[in-house]
């Protein structure tokens, strides 16, 4: 993939999390051949102030919620936050894989989003 393909999607997907409603989203290269991490952080866009340190923590979970489902090569749908008084609709991580004609995966992103239920979670990450 050229670079002038990654910044094409990037814009996509901004445009996408905006539809989502996402609260974050975290775009990573998936390189099965790495040496240690096969996963390549592209993007990953927070608006808010959060230091360097929430920031590369974020990145982590995200990194934790990721994996499982390239090793499975299946998107997800996981509550990562739920309810509370102040929120009372719980946080979801949507994970949708990237796959090249053949089918392997080679790329992945994922948005945080709130959602009633699991079953509102899912109906979401259909529409990826």
């Amino acid at each position: 993939m050229k670079f002038d393909d990654v910044r094409k999607h990037r814009g996509r997907l901004t445009r996408v999390a905006v539809d989502l409603g996402a609260t974050e989203l975290a775009v990573f290269w998936y390189v099965p051949d790495a040496s240690n991490d096969p996963l390549y952080l592209l993007d990953h866009v927070r608006p808010d102030d959060s230091d360097e340190a929430v920031r590369r923590a974020a990145i982590n979970s995200f990194r934790d919620l990721i994996t499982p489902c390239v090793e499975q090569k299946r998107d997800g749908a996981f509550e990562v936050v739920p309810t509370s008084p102040a929120h009372p609709e719980p946080q979801y991580c949507l994970v949708k894989l990237a796959r090249t004609s053949a089918g392997e995966v080679v790329g992945v992103a994922a948005f945080i989003v709130r959602r009633a239920d699991q079953a509102g979670a899912l109906a979401s990450l259909a529409t990826l």
